[in-house]
């Protein structure tokens, strides 16, 4: 299974857990959707259809966590 693959299994899983309730998994939706519109910590709150920002490079964390 390539990394992609996994990312997108991960996130579906995530989001079945999500829809049954569970706290962390829709924390954690919320966290991914944040680094993928390029939020970084200390950045502001994003707004509905204003999000802007610098793509965050996670490729330090793929290793540890792949």
């Amino acid at each position: 299974m390539s990394l992609a693959d996994a990312y997108r299994y991960h996130v579906a899983l995530l989001e079945q857990m999500a829809e049954r309730g569970d706290e962390i998994a829709e924390k954690s939706l919320a966290c991914i959707a944040l680094a993928e519109y390029g939020w970084k910590p200390g950045d502001p709150d994003p707004e509905d259809e204003q999000v802007t920002g610098n793509v965050i490079d996670l490729r330090p964390h793929l290793e540890r966590n792949a």
